[in-house]
């Protein structure tokens, strides 16, 4: 019975050496496999940080012109006031009977009430 239980034991040791063998060979590829994926998510932060960086840069770019554009607006707004002020007094000094219509007592207004 001994050498029986000693071939059995053998072929037992065996088994367990192939398989600790695939359990490494496994354990070595899923090991590689992390690297990799650690090397991905370093990329990956790496870019994201640049993404970010060059987003803020865009607001801030938005931002400006934004702040240019409104400021044209409120420009082009004084002049076109400045603008329609000035020729309006110019017609009522070229021309002393015309008829501001924004006048509630023009003579057109007063006809209108009294009729």
């Amino acid at each position: 019975m001994m050498a029986a239980e000693k071939i059995k034991i053998k072929n037992e040791n065996e088994k367990l050496k192939s398989i600790l063998l695939n359990t490494e060979h496994e354990l070595l590829k899923e090991k590689n496999k992390n690297s990799q994926l650690l090397k991905v998510d370093v990329k990956m932060k790496q870019e994201l940080t640049s993404f970010q960086a060059q987003l803020q840069e865009k607001e801030r770019q938005l931002h400006e012109h934004r702040a240019a554009t409104k400021k044209a607006y409120a420009e082009k707004d004084d002049a076109f006031t400045r603008l329609s002020r000035h020729i309006g007094q110019q017609i009522s000094q070229e021309n002393q009977n015309s008829t501001d219509l924004s006048d509630l007592n023009r003579p057109s207004k007063l006809g209108e009430r009294f009729s």
